[in-house]
């Protein structure tokens, strides 16, 4: 019986929009939003993390104090779980409770609703 060869993955379709359109998309996504995008391929995590600006106007972004990087240098630019501050939507914070495995505390400020992540793990008291 023949072998199959493993067909290779096909492209991320968003790769296929040029950069500027991709750059405007991102600009309207929540921080949680482009911390999910930027793991799903090496690509999009590159191009996400190369303009802070998008990141820094992005809601529910935090910046956190630099980590020395094993060279010795401080890491910028690069947006982890440590970044969001909070979440927009109900929908993001299940996804962000699933993936995480971190408490999202429901708040409401001047009469709109918003989502806290809270530091403490589900199922630990």
């Amino acid at each position: 019986m023949p072998q199959q060869t493993p067909t290779p993955p096909a492209p991320a379709r968003l790769l296929l929009l040029p950069p500027e359109l991709r750059l405007e998309i991102y600009s309207h996504c929540t921080a949680f939003t482009l911390l999910l995008l930027s793991q799903t391929c090496t690509a999009l995590r590159a191009e996400i993390n190369s303009v802070p600006d998008i990141l820094l106007r992005s809601y529910g972004y935090a910046p956190s104090p630099p980590c020395p990087s094993p060279s010795g240098s401080a890491a910028g630019g690069i947006v982890t779980i440590k970044n969001i501050a909070r979440i927009q939507t109900a929908e993001e914070a299940m996804v962000c409770e699933e993936v995480t495995g971190r408490f999202v505390e429901s708040r409401v400020r001047y009469g709109t609703g918003c989502f806290v992540l809270v530091a403490g793990r589900k199922g630990r008291w």
